[in-house]
């Protein structure tokens, strides 16, 4: 089994010289109207050099696809803050309706602004 603190190390994000970490570089949803809908994480390992520069490296992609059976929605996940600390539970479905509700509301967000 793997350690969450493991995990939430390696994207510790750090400035100290000779430090590395993990990190999200571009998030793509994918929401097809009929399909599977999912979330791609395109990482980077950040390198800290000793002049104060930085060195990025594209690394792996990571997909997570949407609950959708009743089992998949039932299902806990841990919420952590950005320090990776525990902030509390909630089910894949009320993650993925807060998901869709922020998503939902910065569009209509963006439009009305654009609008103006």
């Amino acid at each position: 089994m793997i350690d969450v603190s493991d995990v939430l190390q390696k994207h510790k994000q750090t400035d100290s010289a000779g430090d590395s970490y993990e990190r999200a570089k571009s998030v793509v949803l994918n929401n097809p109207k009929d399909g599977q809908r999912s979330i791609t994480f395109n990482k980077e390992l950040v390198i800290n050099l000793a002049d104060g520069t930085t060195m990025h490296t594209d690394k792996d992609i990571l997909v997570y696809n949407a609950p959708v059976t009743a089992d998949e929605r039932a299902e806990v996940i841990t919420l952590y803050n950005l320090e990776g600390q525990e902030v509390g539970e909630k089910t894949a479905g009320e993650i993925d309706d807060l998901i869709g509700l922020f998503l939902n509301s910065a569009l209509l967000d963006a439009e009305i602004k654009r609008s103006i």
